[in-house]
């Protein structure tokens, strides 16, 4: 299969690794220099030291592929708008955002489009450099158009790198944006790793407090979030949330379209989940001075 992945990025280049080994990879970054030193070095797994070499090309060149991977943040994605409105109908479009803010920006796209949630843990070290920092799968499910999710699962999937085909897309995008609801703005705001969340008694309050707002914004089952935030915050408990990274790297954080989502759909006071954004927006502001 001919598959094309926008965004260099940790997630974008984790998927270019994998994906190549068994199909025709293009990935498509924005940046001049990062494609000079992809093209001269490949994308290499750090404590792997293998290069692998998908075709690397400009955004603006993206092609006939048979799939399209979307991996930028959140708020890249309106740039991105008029490119995919020009992908052909018959390529299915796939997006692996954190949050749910993006869905009334994707439905408008005429071709066939599938949502997913990577749950691996990726962290680019530099501009070919990426290392795996956690093990998991990729779930996808159709959003809108011709029903391709399950078929695209299995034919991606691997036992070295797993795809897993879910049937609701609003479940399975939920539960995800409670785990990143509660995990990304305490670490961010603490500068702690995810363990932390639960370890100290302290962030476990919060986490539990941000965990039940989410969950009655979404219309999900508390204690079942809840314990899956905290097998998470387990699993991943040396690793360091994307949210955390971000305003280290001085970058804009998703809190928008994680924290500020739930905010903005909810008909009632959220005094944990308002704390948290304004809280991470202002760090951004102390972060981005520092520049």
């Amino acid at each position: 299969m001919k598959i094309g992945i926008i965004g260099g990025g940790a997630m974008g280049m984790l998927l270019a690794f994998y994906l190549e080994e068994n199909h025709s990879v293009t990935l498509y970054i924005r940046n001049r220099d990062q494609l000079g030193k992809l093209r001269e070095k490949g994308i290499t797994m750090k404590n792997n030291g293998i290069p692998h070499f998908p075709r690397f090309k400009m955004l603006e060149e993206v092609g006939k592929d048979d799939l399209l991977f979307i991996c930028v943040k959140q708020y890249h994605l309106k740039i991105l708008m008029p490119l995919l409105q020009g992908v052909s109908e018959n390529v299915p479009v796939v997006f692996l955002q954190n949050g749910m803010g993006h869905l009334d920006l994707i439905k408008h796209l005429k071709t066939t489009v599938l949502v997913g949630v990577m749950e691996h843990g990726a962290i680019r070290v530099n501009e070919n450099v990426v290392t795996h920092t956690g093990k998991g799968v990729i779930r996808l499910a159709d959003f809108h158009g011709d029903k391709k999710a399950a078929e695209i699962s299995t034919i991606l999937n691997r036992d070295s790198f797993p795809f897993v085909f879910s049937k609701d897309y609003y479940s399975m995008l939920a539960e995800k944006l409670v785990i990143n609801g509660v995990i990304n703005p305490l670490t961010a705001i603490m500068e702690v790793e995810n363990g932390q969340v639960i370890s100290n008694p302290h962030f476990e309050k919060l986490a539990y407090e941000l965990c039940r707002e989410a969950c009655m914004v979404l219309g999900l089952p508390a204690e079942n979030a809840w314990k899956r935030v905290k097998e998470v915050a387990s699993h991943t408990s040396v690793n360091q949330s994307s949210m955390l990274k971000d305003l280290q790297e001085k970058r804009p954080t998703e809190i928008d379209a994680i924290s500020g989502y739930l905010l903005s759909s909810s008909k009632v006071q959220l005094p944990y989940q308002h704390f948290v954004y304004h809280a991470v927006k202002a760090k951004e502001l102390i972060y981005g001075e520092e520049k």
